[in-house]
């Protein structure tokens, strides 16, 4: 998928961290459909991550900059001592579009919830 390390920036572009790609790490990808990655990872000390945090992907694996856009945390693993994580990042353009079909929904149901309240 990527190399073995990924830095892990936060939303003005400084470095948060970097990580070393678990195995189970994947991108899931299909037109029109979704675009996203799922990163697992270790870390010895707890990691906050916030929405809009992104990933870099190198060039020409498919879209090159994913967010981060639902919280999470990690989980204290008693056997490594640290704490592991599994984290869904949306590709930038995915989450405009997700946004809009939200927008759309709500204007749909507009009518139903005037002539409710009337």
């Amino acid at each position: 998928m990527t190399p073995d390390i990924i830095i892990h920036k936060a939303k003005d572009g400084t470095p948060r961290m970097t990580a070393h790609v678990g195995k189970g790490s994947m991108r899931n990808f299909m037109l029109m459909e979704r675009d996203d990655i799922t990163l697992k990872f270790s870390s010895e000390t707890p990691v906050r991550l916030r929405l809009g945090d992104y990933v870099e992907l190198p060039v020409g694996s498919g879209a090159d900059r994913y967010e981060l856009t639902k919280p999470t945390s990690g989980e204290y693993n008693i056997r490594t001592s640290g704490y592991d994580y599994e984290i869904k990042l949306d590709a930038q353009y995915w989450k405009f579009k997700r946004k809009r079909s939200d927008l759309i929904g709500r204007m749909e149901r507009l009518p139903t919830l005037l002539k409710n309240s009337v």
